[in-house]
């Protein structure tokens, strides 16, 4: 009967480690994809409300001193070093790294790329009088997403 008793114990004790690990497992996958979502959402909330309208006031300013170049589609370009900041007539802004003509995107920027994206926004801010507010909460924004970041890469 104590045999039967230490095997059944024995069972069960795998049973209950099975579990746990596979609960484990589920919980890090669930974490992961809540991270990123989070990220996602941080980075595109931060190009909507401070990027975008940062840029357009930039482009209509370099349009005004002859900067900017009028693609025959009516898209509006104003190239940087390392990026050419477009915007459509309909009024989409895009980023493009000029080293590989490749699409930026509020998770696909590098911490480099995000931090001229920053400075761009409180240049922008500075000169051309957005809110101080936006300003200071665009400081905040990439950083904060960075860091989820960092943590979704470590996950």
């Amino acid at each position: 009967m104590a045999d039967k008793l230490r095997g059944l114990a024995s069972q069960i004790s795998v049973t209950a480690s099975e579990k746990l690990a596979q609960t484990q497992g589920q919980v890090q996958q669930q974490l992961h994809q809540t991270l990123s979502q989070t990220g996602q959402q941080a980075a595109e909330v931060f190009m909507n409300k401070f990027v975008e309208p940062a840029f357009k006031v930039v482009v209509s300013q370099m349009e005004k001193i002859g900067e900017v170049d009028l693609a025959a589609d009516g898209t509006k370009t104003f190239q940087t070093n390392a990026i050419a900041w477009s915007v459509t007539p309909d009024g989409g802004v895009s980023l493009t790294r000029k080293a590989d003509n490749q699409a930026i995107t509020p998770t696909s920027a590098t911490p480099k790329e995000m931090g001229v994206i920053k400075d761009f926004v409180m240049k922008a801010s500075q000169n051309y009088g957005l809110s101080q507010t936006t300003s200071q909460q665009a400081v905040q924004t990439p950083q904060q997403d960075t860091t989820q970041h960092k943590h979704i890469q470590k996950a």
